[in-house]
Parts: C-alpha cells; sequence; structure tokens
C-alpha cells in the first residue's frame, strides 16, 4: 500500500470518527427534571416543537447568590434551524419551564404532586404566583406533566445539543398538545390543570420566566425560585441564565445605568440652580 492510498484511508477514517461524534445523543428524563419547551403559533415553524432537558429541579436554588449559564449545548442554533435567525424577537413564539417529581413519589425535598411552573417576569421583580390546587387535581397536572416528559425520552438529540430535542407537533405527547389549545389539555390552560394555569405558562423569547414551586394545598407555600432568560451574547449566540429569587431584586447592569445617568442630572441641575 503507497503513502497516498494510506493517506486515503486515514483521511476517511478520521472523517467517519469525526462524524460518529456528532451523531445525536439519546435524550433521558428523571421525574422532577425541568422540561423547558419552545412552540410557534404561527408561521415559521409552526409544525414543530424544541424542548430541553434542564436537569434536576433541585440545582436551582433560590437563595444563590450568583446568576448561572445553563451548559446544555448550542440551541440556539437549533432554534434559529426550526423557528428562523429571528426566532428571539418574535412574537409568535413562546417558551416555558415546567417538571414535577410525579403523582405517586416524591424526589428529595419535593413531594409527590408538586409542580414547578413558570409564568412572565413582572417589572420591578414583584412575584404573580400560580395559585396551590388540591391533591387530586395536582396529581392529574402532573400525570400531564410525566406523558409530556414520555414523549421527550429515549430519542434522538440534536447535533447542537445532547439534551435538546426537535418534535413534530402532531406528536402524541408533543409540548404544543400541552398548551393553550392542545389536544392533551384544554382552550385556555396548560397540562389539562383546569383553573389553575389559565392563560398559560408561556412567554415569548425577549420575555424572562418566574420558576414557581407549587406545593398541593397544605403542603406549604407556593415559593419563587428565580428567573429562566435567553442572554444575547453577539453574532446569533444565546445562553440561557438561571438568576435566583434573591438577586431579583437587584437592578441590571442597564437599570444601574439609567440611575447612574440620572443621579448625575440631578447633581448637575441642583448646582446651576445653587449658582
Amino acid at each position: 500500500m503507497n503513502r497516498r492510498t494510506k493517506l486515503i484511508l486515514l483521511t476517511a477514517a478520521g472523517a467517519a470518527l469525526l462524524a460518529q461524534s456528532m451523531k445525536a445523543a439519546t435524550t433521558a428524563y428523571n421525574p422532577d427534571d425541568l422540561l423547558l419547551g419552545v412552540r410557534a403559533t404561527s408561521g415559521t415553524g409552526a409544525s414543530q416543537d424544541y424542548v430541553i432537558n434542564l436537569g434536576q429541579a433541585s440545582q436551582f436554588d433560590p437563595n444563590g447568590s450568583s446568576v448561572v449559564t445553563l451548559n446544555v449545548g448550542n440551541f440556539y442554533i437549533d432554534l434559529a434551524n426550526v423557528f428562523g435567525t429571528d426566532w428571539f424577537s418574535r412574537t409568535d413564539l413562546l417558551w416555558s419551564v415546567s417538571g414535577t417529581p410525579g403523582n405517586l413519589a416524591g424526589v428529595g425535598s419535593d413531594p409527590a404532586k408538586l409542580l414547578y411552573a413558570t409564568r412572565a417576569d413582572q417589572a420591578g421583580g414583584t412575584d404573580n404566583p400560580w395559585p396551590q390546587a388540591s391533591s387530586t387535581s395536582q396529581g392529574t397536572t402532573a400525570s400531564k406533566m410525566l406523558s409530556f416528559a414520555s414523549g421527550y425520552s429515549n430519542l434522538n438529540s440534536t447535533a447542537n445539543s445532547s439534551v435538546g430535542l426537535i418534535q413534530n407537533t402532531s406528536d402524541s405527547n408533543s409540548y404544543a398538545s400541552f398548551q393553550p389549545g392542545g389536544v392533551n389539555t384544554g382552550a385556555t390552560t396548560a397540562f389539562g390543570s383546569g383553573s389553575q394555569f389559565v392563560g398559560g405558562i408561556e412567554a415569548t423569547p425577549s420575555t424572562a420566566l418566574d420558576l414557581f414551586r407549587i406545593p398541593a394545598i397544605n403542603g406549604g407555600a407556593v415559593t419563587d425560585i428565580g428567573d429562566f432568560a435567553f442572554q444575547a451574547q453577539g453574532g446569533g449566540v444565546f445562553s440561557l441564565i438561571f438568576k435566583p429569587d434573591s438577586m431579583e431584586a437587584i437592578p441590571e447592569p442597564s437599570t444601574w445605568a439609567l440611575i447612574s445617568v440620572g443621579a448625575a442630572i440631578g447633581i448637575l441641575l441642583r448646582r446651576r440652580a445653587s449658582r
């Protein structure tokens, strides 16, 4: 075998290994994992959903002292491929985060029938928590969330994110099917939750989401865990971040800038008035 033939074979072998390394992973779900879902109500990508497994709810500490950037791969490439490069600014694109330990057994400190669900973040960090429901009602909702999880499990992830999955909205347990108007829920509520999640648990991609921990009635108070948000890095690159509830009262850098400008203007006006 001459050198040229060897080089061709080695190059082909390297290409094969590279292709194999880029193959999709198999998606997995464990009770009390949080699933992020994205769907389009019209336009580009309206026939598909995108779902990411964020991992166990317990990792998101409401008393944390720093913003966390989640390691979920290049999800923004998938979102651009499915929903277009303008996905972040679209008003007909919606996203949410939800999860549950299930309706039969608890996980860690989370009892059975506990629910996690998001709501659009309110201006000024004011909480707008979801109401609690009876153990029976939340058990039904938890079952729906587990059905959604079954539609995510044991499938091929994308090449851009080992925890990202592209679904068809027509799939039996797709993300869209459990959102308002979907075949597995009601016209105005998410996960068949009756009056608990009326209006849905979603917001547009440019809106941050509060994550609420919701025990059934008599199981303790609803708590705000913190915010999830897509953060632009420039050049079409985005990160997914989590800000603990303990930090929600801290103004964003842009807000601090406005406060500084306002203070400077106030000082200038006082100086002029004293002349």
